[in-house]
């Protein structure tokens, strides 16, 4: 009998430490809670400043970020050539003096239906003639990530034809001109690019 009174008493010891050690917890994390909430109210300012610049610095990185997608979506080109009207004619050369030994430099011309907020209101057709005076490098020319090279082989002259802009809204046509010095350029050799537009 004393045997289970005294295992009678020891249950209920252990039983009276479990709730305590549970309400000891919970205090604790009231204490951290109160201690974290501000109670004067210059502790209030600062928390409430501290919050009101962290949510400006995520604002900031979030529009920091869009403009940052937006600048890579836009691809930087060497020169861009607005066609506004028909019967038109941008004629542009590239000098081929800096070219080193095996060096291989890309060109990017832009060819667009508007300038600034101006778009042309009827489709139009343009032409584009490469001309190079060079037997010192090799050319290419691709539009808008294409693979095809539209220059014909061998030969000094090129005309690609069947280019359309359409109308009302901003089109675009990106071309990457891909030069590779392979010999000794003499002095005036360069290539020439002509962009006619067509009725």
């Amino acid at each position: 009998m004393k045997k289970n009174n005294e295992s009678i008493k020891n249950n209920k010891r252990k039983a009276s430490t479990k709730p305590s050690s549970k309400n000891s917890k919970i205090k604790e994390k009231s204490s951290l809670i109160t201690k974290l909430i501000p109670k004067t109210t210059s502790e209030k300012v600062l928390t409430i400043s501290f919050i009101l610049l962290l949510i400006i610095v995520i604002i900031l990185g979030i529009k920091t970020l869009t403009l940052k997608q937006n600048q890579t979506k836009k691809e930087k080109v060497d020169l861009t050539l607005p066609i506004l009207e028909k019967t038109v004619n941008n004629e542009f050369s590239i000098d081929l003096s800096s070219l080193e030994q095996d060096e291989i430099k890309e060109y990017k011309f832009m060819i667009t239906n508007y300038k600034d907020d101006k778009v042309l209101s009827t489709d139009i057709n343009y032409q584009i003639e490469v001309k190079n005076n060079s037997n010192s490098v090799a050319i290419k020319l691709y539009k808008n990530k294409d693979n095809q090279n539209l220059l014909s082989k061998d030969s000094t002259t090129s005309i690609i034809k069947d280019n359309k802009l359409s109308k009302d809204k901003k089109t675009e046509d990106i071309y990457y001109l891909i030069i590779r010095r392979k010999g000794e350029i003499l002095a005036k050799e360069n290539i020439t690019i002509k962009i006619t537009s067509i009725n």
